[in-house]
């Protein structure tokens, strides 16, 4: 559960600056260009007339002046955007979420064998893989080093990540 709050703690972060530059910057130019609208005006020709200012007020950086224009038309744009961003972001976790077989569980050579006969030493005396030392395998199977016991190659390969936090 740990893991997945941290992912999605990690996938929010790219929503959250997408969502605060479209608010300064779309949110601003809209809330500007109302403001400075005709009240004479009605209906078709104020939509026109905000959409007509709006990249105007993009390329003169007159979004910067929203906050001052008219706050609490901006905060109330603000939140229906919060509002939009969030659906998005649940939606989109919702659909681009992975789902694992065996997240959190042991699924490799080391869960085939489950009654120790992996550790079972051949008839010379000898033995390939150790409970307690050697090259680290898995969580509790090594490959031994003791070179009068395991007479094979000691070259590992490591296939995988490692995980840092």
């Amino acid at each position: 559960m740990r893991d997945k709050l941290y992912k999605m703690k990690k996938d929010a972060i790219p929503f959250l600056i997408v969502y605060i530059l479209f608010d300064l910057v779309i949110g601003g130019a809209l809330v500007v260009s109302y403001k400075n609208l005709d009240p004479s005006l009605s209906g078709l020709d104020r939509i026109t007339k905000i959409f007509s200012d709006f990249v105007p007020n993009i390329t003169s950086f007159k979004f910067f002046t929203a906050i001052f224009v008219d706050f609490a038309g901006f905060m109330k744009l603000s939140f229906w955007f919060l509002v939009a961003f969030v659906i998005m972001f649940i939606a989109w976790q919702i659909k681009f979420a992975q789902q694992y077989d065996y997240e959190g569980v042991e699924n490799g050579s080391s869960d085939w064998a489950k009654g120790g006969e992996e550790f079972r030493k051949l008839p010379d005396g000898r033995e390939i893989l150790n409970r307690k030392s050697g090259f680290i395998l898995s969580k509790d199977h090594y490959l031994g080093t003791d070179l009068k016991k395991v007479i094979i190659n000691k070259n590992v390969l490591v296939v995988g990540r490692f995980g840092f936090r």
